[in-house]
């Protein structure tokens, strides 16, 4: 993944956190652009979707589920939690993703020098 990715994604999580820091209690349970989601359900889903980047075991197993149905599989299992907790989780695997992100970045682009080097690429 490119710098300007992982920056927009640092920039997004940002942009993330501050508009979660604002909510209120009733904002927080309001629905959502997400059909039969809040405003909660759609941090945690994001949250659920970094974890896929980090560790994938925590996470329900969804083999076999349609990637929708997957998703509110997700959201499922986190709706018992607090704001607090869905915002807290979100911020600590979000920045765990995209430090591995930028390892993962270093590693991708390494292989295609390798490859353009050795003129396996163009």
């Amino acid at each position: 993944m490119h710098n300007t990715a992982i920056d927009a994604l640092r920039a997004d999580r940002g942009e993330l956190l501050g508009i979660c820091d604002g909510l209120g209690s009733a904002d927080w349970s309001a629905p959502s652009g997400c059909a039969g989601w809040s405003v909660q359900d759609v941090v945690a889903h994001v949250g659920a979707l970094y974890w896929v980047v980090v560790d994938p075991s925590t996470l329900p197993d969804t083999s076999g589920l349609p990637t929708e149905r997957a998703q509110d599989l997700y959201v499922e299992k986190r709706r018992s939690w607090s704001p607090a907790q869905v915002v807290g989780d979100y911020e600590e695997v979000s920045a765990k993703a995209l430090d591995a992100l930028v390892g993962l970045a270093a590693v991708s682009y390494t292989h295609l020098d390798v490859y353009k080097r050795q003129g396996q690429l163009r």
